[in-house]
Parts: C-alpha cells; sequence; structure tokens
C-alpha cells in the first residue's frame, strides 16, 4: 500500500487530505501488522506462564517457603527478557521500515538515509518495551504473591490448577488478551510513527503536525492536540511532564513524546508539514 501522491495532496488541502490520508493508508497499515504483535504477545505470555508454572510444581515440603517462591519467580521473569525484546524486535523494525520506506519514496530521500534512525529506534526502544513490559508483568505477579501467602493459599492454589480461573494461570490468560489487545494496537501506532519520523528527518522536513481520526473515539488529549505543529525531532511533551485540558489531566511517565502514541490505544499518526 502505497502513501503516493499524498504529499501533493497535503500541499493543496491539508484537512480533506489528512483525513483520507489516515482512514485510507495509515490506519489499515497499523491494522495490518496488529494481529502480528497481538499473536507475538500472547504466544511470549504463554511460554512465561508455562515456566513459572513449572518452577513452582509443589514438591513434598507442607510448609510453602514464600522467599523461595519470590526469588524462583524472579529468576524465571529475568530469564523471560531476551525472548520479549527477541520476539518483538523483528515488528518493531519491520514496520517502521515499511512506514519509512513510503514516506521515504513520497519524499524523495533514499531510503538508506532513514534506515539507521529506524534501526537507532527499534535497539534503543526494545529495552525500553522490554523494561516497562515486565515491570507490570512483576507487579502483577507480587500482587498475587502476597495474597496468596496472606491468605494462606497453597502452591496447587497460587499456580491456579483449580476450575475458577485464579491464581497465575488466571492472570496469565488474561493478560494474554487483554494486554496482549493493548500492547498490538499501542506498539503498531509507536513503530508506525517512528519510521515515519525518520523519513521526514531525512528528507528535511522541519515542521510534524498531530493527526487524530476526528470521531467519537477520539480521547480528549488526543481531540486537543489535533491539528499541533512544533520542530521536526524536538519532543512536544518531556518525560514526566503534565497535559492539562479543562480539568483533565495526563501524566506522560513513560518517555519523551516526538510522536503517537499518546497514551495506550492511542490511534494518533504524524504528518509532515510541506509546503
Amino acid at each position: 500500500m502505497s502513501v503516493r501522491p499524498w504529499v501533493d495532496h497535503l500541499r493543496e488541502d491539508w484537512d480533506d487530505a489528512g483525513l483520507r490520508l489516515w482512514k485510507g493508508v495509515i490506519d489499515p497499515v497499523a491494522r495490518s501488522w496488529e494481529r502480528q504483535f497481538a499473536e507475538t504477545a500472547s504466544w511470549l505470555f504463554g511460554e512465561e506462564k508455562r515456566g513459572l508454572i513449572e518452577a513452582l510444581r509443589p514438591g513434598k515440603a507442607a510448609i510453602v517457603d514464600w522467599v523461595a517462591i519470590e526469588l524462583t519467580i524472579k529468576e524465571v521473569l529475568e530469564s523471560r527478557e531476551g525472548d520479549w525484546r527477541a520476539g518483538f524486535i523483528p515488528l518493531f523494525q519491520g514496520l517502521s521500515e515499511e512506514w519509512a520506506d513510503e514516506w521515504s519514496v513520497q519524499l524523495g530521500v533514499d531510503f538508506a538515509l532513514t534506515q539507521q534512525q529506524v534501526l537507532d529506534f527499534v535497539e534503543d526502544y526494545s529495552f525500553k518495551f522490554v523494561e516497562r513490559h515486565q515491570g507490570v508483568t512483576r507487579d502483577g505477579v507480587a500482587r498475587l504473591v502476597a495474597q496468596a501467602a496472606e491468605e494462606g493459599w497453597g502452591i496447587l492454589e497460587l499456580i491456579g490448577s483449580g476450575i475458577d480461573g485464579t491464581g497465575l494461570q488466571g492472570l496469565y490468560d488474561g493478560w494474554s488478551f487483554l494486554r496482549a489487545e493493548m500492547i498490538a494496537r499501542t506498539e503498531t501506532i509507536r513503530s508506525e510513527n517512528a519510521g515515519g519520523l525518520a523519513a521526514y528527518e531525512g528528507a528535511g522536513v522541519q515542521q510534524v503536525q498531530w493527526w487524530t481520526a476526528l470521531d467519537d473515539r477520539v480521547c480528549t488529549f488526543c481531540g486537543a492536540l489535533h491539528g499541533k505543529m512544533w520542530t521536526t525531532g524536538d519532543a512536544l511533551f518531556n518525560l514526566g511532564d503534565e497535559f492539562r485540558v479543562g480539568r483533565s489531566v495526563l501524566r506522560l511517565n513513560y518517555e519523551d513524546v516526538r510522536y503517537p502514541p499518546l497514551h495506550v490505544f492511542c490511534r494518533c499518526t504524524l504528518l509532515p508539514v510541506v509546503a
């Protein structure tokens, strides 16, 4: 799917061309990758769950050693970090390169000049992604273990081998759907926009503009940003900033925002400002 000849349309009629570009090209490209992102996340959750359950299978001890349980869980989760990074690097790179290549063609710049920026994004962001992702996992599992210790569960209850869907089994089964979907929708938007930015910088584009879907699903914050222009490559928000719209406040606690997503499940995109 090609963005050609969208740059010419953007020069002529920004609002109309931007909307048609988002609906006709940008959103479909992201969605074409969503399934791969979601399936990868779901599979990795499943592998991690199996690793934990295998490591925690009960021995003959009548009393549960919760300190040993916590150490075992920590070791298993740490051992899986490389799997998450290896699983997502090809996806981050593939989508970013596809979108950077499309915009490079449209803007008349050699893709080789933008490819290194894509590789830099993938290298840097893959570590951040795994660190934050595994932090959420560790916190969720830690809360479950604390509950188990407080309520006097046995190992089988912690594993969740019963029919009620509780324990690690239930926790991970929920994650393999809900968190996998969140990862897929959010990280496809991030990878696509990272690739676009690489092409814009390679083409010498001086300004970029925030574009949202302009439908009833757009959140208060993204709606307020629609049409916002700023210098290419600069951060629209820095890590730790608060974005206020009326009485609503969004705390930017993930990373500097140089392009969408602004939040999980964000559907916005970054367009070049062309003369």
